[in-house]
């Protein structure tokens, strides 16, 4: 029997010119850490080769596989820089090879499954309108006919501005498009081809619209009339008005056959008194006439007599009788029965709707468990999670994906078993897991023990952490505390290599996101200790008596290394109410906040050897720093800047100080520094900084992360001058030097969980 364990490959060499004496600095790229944890989206299963299948995250992250999921790449082009969604990936159902991906910066086209792409320029790319929730230059669906593949539609939701669906189709796969302007839709949500293009479906959230003329003209199918429901208004992009209201019209595919193709749509379910209008629906003609699936064995109610709906429907394109419903479903532990129906919300039929069965059940303990491997994430949170995605392969009705909030899945016996491909496979999840599968976790720091180097601990969001003992090879996951699930900041102690202090909240992704996060994040968190590696903790500051220290986010921990190691010095930053110091390991906690800021938001914290400590604000950003353990503060940067993300302090001269600026989700920021102790300051990178590195052996070089870039910044003349490292993240976050072996660099990344690259040895090291 072949391997089944999933791991992601990544050997992107990527060079980079260089001022003085080296003319190339060269990494290879691998991405290590726990596979899994994050939210995965299936896109689509190659009719062509089943084994190729395209996946993203919710993180702008892009993944392709040729092997069923069991290795996975990443997805690369000049689009996926600076792209907060992920876009969608579409594969040819006819021509090997033949892939496309929209992105918000364009469309692209590869003929090698995805390893290679060429932009596909057109008219979509004369964009009038720049920003996030604006224009696009890429589609959001696309449709191929599934019986030659020549005739095919692509839709864009917002063309040229916002607010404007557009339709193109083309006769040629794909090679070249015409606007339809006779299109009178808005919003598509789903799209269908028919047999040789002679019927064409787009689902809008209040409508379906058909075309029996390739598209010329259009007829509309009003949902309303089904059943007598009344869709529901559909929230537009720009108003931020209120909930989004659940549209009408929710999911759309079909397949061919000898009359053209069969169609499934599902509808809103409404409650009508004693009947229940809206459901799925099916047409056998191509999507001419219409009548109700049939509704035997699918869930009618989820706890407090909510209608469950269908949140999205896919067909098999070459065995409609076949397709796959994900069924609302709601998140209530154990105590409300693990075999609830509302858990088991994957249904498939075989025979074009009339009937429908539960195909996937993820929890351990459901009587029809059927998942046949075993990651780190088997027996933890996201198996009662609702699935997010589904696909079916249109050439075997038997292969399908799914993806939940933490997990992806894919069968080949049509849902009797299932195998992970989100992480690597192992006998015992509570043991070491080694890296695999889809590494999408949001990593925010990485930490290696001064003393003993194979030891290095992970900080992430929304599942704590991840410790490794043999350099990052495998991986141990913690329970989590009751604090919080998303870690922020690490202390190892350097004479005891057991002993980890950790800060953690509820909130997650901060600095990235406001709002109720940072309410979340000043009332709930705390300080942690650990004595066996952070696999438990000793004491929490949630749950254990911590005189002085308020709960809250702990956003920096710092301690003294000559103080004894049982009454260690310690002083964290509290994120709302500033900076701390213990005298006694942690046991009792008095507030230095003298010159702080009573109102501000604190981020990091920094000791230099000298004992010098420095913190700073996040929005406005102050710079404090104190020369007497923190009785005194001073503002070295007086609010002269914004939006600091970390601060970083050259180890040989503490009066260096940088400070990392970030923008939320676009670049535009720059890195700051002082050399005189915040006298005055210099802008020496313009480019987006998350975080600063300093080479352990030589403080002159510098490691930069470009977040929002795609891009590592590095300088060897202690930051007067950079250059630019291409990464194949376009997220990095944080990085680190391995102390053993200085060609290798570890690099954090939001949605990417780690990657680790080595210098190439043909090229001089950069110190």
């Amino acid at each position: 029997m072949p391997d089944q364990t999933p791991c992601l490959l990544l050997a992107a060499v990527v060079a980079l010119g260089l001022t003085g004496p080296t003319a190339a600095l060269e990494y290879t790229w691998e991405q290590i850490g726990p596979g899994g944890g994050g939210v995965t989206q299936i896109q689509d299963i190659s009719a062509v080769d089943p084994a190729v299948m395209f996946m993203t995250n919710d993180m702008g992250y892009a993944m392709r596989t040729q092997d069923g999921g069991r290795t996975w790449h990443a997805v690369e082009h000049p689009g996926i820089a600076q792209t907060w969604g992920p876009g969608w990936g579409f594969l040819h159902p006819c021509s090997a090879g033949l892939a496309f991906h929209g992105r918000h910066r364009g469309l692209y086209r590869s003929h090698d499954d995805g390893g290679t792409w060429e932009q596909v320029t057109g008219p979509w790319d004369d964009v009038v309108e720049t920003g996030m929730h604006t224009a696009s230059r890429g589609p959001n669906r696309m449709a191929f006919d599934m019986s030659n593949g020549r005739f095919g539609l692509m839709a864009f939701h917002r063309y040229r501005k916002a607010g404007r669906t557009a339709l193109f189709r083309t006769d040629d796969s794909g090679d070249t498009w015409q606007y339809l302007p006779s299109f009178p839709g808005t919003g598509v949500v789903d799209l269908f081809v028919g047999r040789e293009g002679a019927a064409l479906l787009v689902a809008c959230p209040d409508a379906l619209y058909h075309s029996a003329d390739h598209g010329d003209s259009w007829h509309r199918i009003d949902i309303g009339a089904w059943h007598g429901m009344r869709p529901a208004p559909e929230k537009r992009p720009e108003d931020s008005s209120g909930p989004a209201e659940l549209p009408a019209i929710i999911s759309m595919d079909g397949g061919v056959t000898s009359t053209g193709g069969a169609v499934y749509v599902a509808t809103q379910r409404q409650q009508r008194g004693q009947e229940v209008a809206g459901g799925l629906f099916v047409s056998e003609d191509a999507g001419r006439t219409w009548t109700p699936s049939g509704t035997a064995g699918l869930p009618r109610l989820i706890p407090g007599k909510e209608l469950s709906q269908c949140k999205q429907i896919r067909v098999c394109g070459r065995n409609p009788q076949v397709a796959v419903a994900i069924m609302t479903s709601i998140h209530r532990g154990a105590k409300a029965g693990v075999d609830e129906p509302f858990h088991h919300n994957l249904y498939r039929t075989t025979n074009g709707g009339q009937t429908w069965a539960p195909v996937l059940f993820r929890h351990p303990q459901m009587a029809r468990y059927n998942i046949v491997t075993k990651t780190w994430l088997t027996n933890r949170w996201g198996s009662l999670a609702g699935i997010r995605t589904v696909a079916i392969c249109d050439s075997d009705a038997d292969i399908m994906v799914a993806t939940d909030w933490a997990r992806n899945f894919r069968t080949e016996d049509g849902g009797v078993t299932w195998r992970e491909m989100h992480a690597a496979h192992v006998a015992d999840p509570e043991g070491p897991t080694p890296t695999g599968g889809t590494p999408v976790l949001n990593i925010n720091g990485y930490a290696i023990h001064p003393k003993s180097p194979e030891l290095h601990v992970l900080s992430a969001m929304d599942f704590w952490g991840f410790t490794s003992r043999d350099r990052g090879r495998t991986w141990t996951h913690p329970a989590f505390p009751k604090t919080g699930n998303n870690l922020y900041a690490i202390l190892l102690d350097p004479d005891i290599p057991e002993r980890v202090w950790a800060g953690a909240s509820v909130a997650h992704d901060i600095p990235l996101k406001g709002g109720h996060y940072i309410k979340q994040a000043r009332n709930w968190g705390g300080l942690l200790c650990s004595d066996d590696f952070g696999e438990s903790w000793g004491w929490d500051s949630w749950g254990d008596d911590c005189k002085g220290l308020p709960k809250g986010l702990i956003t920096g921990i710092v301690l003294n290394p000559d103080s004894p190691v049982d009454r260690r010095q310690l002083w964290v930053s509290h994120f709302s109410k500033g900076v701390f110091e213990s005298l006694d390991h942690g046991r009792t906690w008095e507030l230095r906040a003298d010159g702080l800021l009573p109102d501000a938001l604190y981020f990091g914290l920094h000791r230099a050897k000298d004992g010098t400590l420095t913190t700073f604000t996040l929005g406005k950003t102050h710079v404090f720093r104190s020369r007497d353990d923190g009785r005194s503060w001073q503002d070295i940067s007086r609010g002269k800047f914004g939006s600091a993300w970390s601060i970083a302090v050259r180890p040989n001269r503490p009066d260096t100080v940088f400070v990392a600026r970030c923008g939320a989700l676009y670049a535009g920021r720059a890195l700051m520094r002082t050399k005189n102790n915040g006298e005055t300051w210099q802008e020496v990178l313009p480019h987006d900084v998350s975080y600063v590195h300093f080479h352990p052996g030589n403080p002159d070089t510098i490691y930069a992360t470009g977040y929002n870039n795609s891009a590592l910044h590095v300088s060897r003349d202690g930051g007067n001058t950079w250059t630019r490292l291409p990464f194949p993240h376009w997220r990095p976050k944080s990085c680190q030097v391995d102390l053993l072996d200085d060609r290798i660099l570890y690099v954090t990344a939001s949605g990417g969980a780690v990657f680790r690259g080595t210098r190439l040895p043909t090229v001089a090291n950069p110190e």
